[in-house]
């Protein structure tokens, strides 16, 4: 039976029909996950059949057959959400529990975790990684993937329940349409993402799911590493370090306004680090080459692109960015001011659209920083003097972190309790989202 359930699965995968017309990578991509998915669902049928017609007849034997499955696996589609899961794995390898970590990247540092506990695998790429998800066993399947049983991603039947992390503080209105609609829990990183996630839920009449005060275990990461790294400070003429760190696209700062906001505080003597989003050279590679040909006669201006930012954020005194997630690193860990400029955010497509009111951030910018119109460019290098010598600012972004981030500096340990209160619901009775809310509030009593 095991030989005729792999043969088909091998047939429906590797069978080519000839093709005369044209499919878009796009389009081709969700047809075979499409495709996945079917087979996903024929496998588990023929599955459940041949446990129960063999398992049936090996009774009367006193023979018990054994099922492969999970019990909390993470994804990861990226080595850059390693630092999201680590603190988490962490606690769970300390208080034993088993676990398996799969990555899509093969230099994921998470491959070099250190356990006897969690197990941790390189899964592939792209439909091979997803054929693999789609067909999982597991108690609960945790990612910080949105889109689920919308994107490539489908909800395995061998999976009792999908939880996803909010890797960021962002608010839930900037993601895609439906990105949490198909989650069986949302840990959240702050409040602002539990009153957007409600809201969808009732306008939809969607099933509410459970949404945990978890908290942004990568900010937990970072803090930890600033307090035994200490930034060296830089002081040229007297002026701030300023960071320009901006996002890719049609929001991105770069983009927008290129030369016009680089060059008065390059002109003024400003030692300036511009930092681009990496896709910014892959999507943007005429706007890269225009504006590193035009700066390349200023001493006081660097270009970083190494891979790891801690060392760029740490030593700058102040940022000028957009809307990307890097700004409230930047304030809720390293507690330093960030400029944003005023501008209308596309968000075609988003959550955003649904909500009705404006999303966190843009709410809140002026709280970490001063947002400014295009029509005070010409004040900015005064107004980075200003901010960067500013008390107030430092306050308001402590004040404005308590209120807006979850558990800081301890939400690996929430999110791994709570994580651990969900199987146990899941393999008992039916998930109590009443008693999982005791039990987080517990928990975050004794965080405090």
């Amino acid at each position: 039976m095991k030989k005729i359930i792999l043969s088909i699965f091998i047939a429906l995968t590797c069978f080519q029909a000839p093709a005369f017309a044209y499919l878009d990578p796009g389009t081709g991509s969700m047809l075979l996950s499409a495709l996945i998915g079917i087979v996903a669902t024929a496998f588990f049928m023929l599955k459940t059949l041949y446990y129960k017609l063999s398992g049936g007849f090996l009774s009367l034997f006193g023979v018990k057959l054994e099922k492969k499955k999970h019990g909390i696996v993470f994804y990861s589609e990226g080595k850059s959400y390693w630092r999201t899961f680590k603190p988490v794995l962490e606690v769970l390898d300390k208080k034993g529990i088993q676990a398996t970590y799969l990555t899509s990247s093969q230099d994921d540092e998470g491959l070099q975790f250190q356990s006897n506990t969690i197990d941790c695998k390189y899964i592939g790429e792209g439909n091979k990684a997803y054929t693999q998800l789609n067909m999982l066993e597991a108690d609960i399947c945790v990612m910080t993937t949105p889109g689920l049983d919308v994107l490539q991603i489908q909800r395995s039947k061998g999976v009792k329940h999908y939880s996803h992390v909010v890797h960021a503080p962002t608010d839930a209105g900037l993601y895609k349409l439906y990105s949490f609609d198909y989650y069986d829990s949302v840990l959240c990183s702050g409040q602002h993402q539990v009153d957007s996630l409600r809201y969808l839920e009732q306008l939809r009449g969607t099933e509410p799911k459970l949404l945990t005060h978890a908290g942004c275990p990568y900010m937990d990461v970072l803090a930890e590493r600033l307090d035994k790294e200490k930034p060296v400070v830089r002081n040229i003429k007297g002026l701030p370090h300023v960071l320009i760190a901006p996002t890719w696209g049609n929001n991105g700062l770069l983009k927008r306004f290129g030369l016009s906001l680089l060059k008065p505080l390059a002109e003024q003597g400003y030692s300036i680090t511009i930092r681009p989003h990496p896709q910014s050279f892959v999507a943007e590679p005429e706007l890269m080459d225009e504006l590193q040909s035009k700066l390349s006669d200023f001493a006081n201006v660097q270009w970083d692109r190494s891979a790891d930012n801690f060392d760029v954020l740490a030593n700058s005194d102040i940022m000028i960015s957009d809307l990307s997630g890097v700004i409230f690193d930047y304030a809720f860990v390293f507690e330093k001011p960030v400029i944003t400029m005023q501008f209308e955010v596309n968000l075609l497509g988003t959550e955003a659209n649904d909500l009705p009111n404006k999303v966190w951030e843009l709410q809140v910018l002026d709280k970490i920083g001063k947002q400014i119109s295009v029509d005070e460019l010409n004040t900015l290098p005064e107004l980075v003097q200003s901010l960067t010598n500013n008390t107030n600012i430092h306050r308001d972004i402590i004040t404005l972190r308590d209120a807006s981030l979850f558990n800081y500096r301890h939400s690996g340990e929430i999110i791994a309790q709570q994580l651990i209160n969900i199987q146990a619901n899941v393999n008992g009775a039916q998930l109590n989202i009443q008693n999982m809310q005791e039990d987080q509030m517990e928990s975050q009593k004794l965080a405090s």
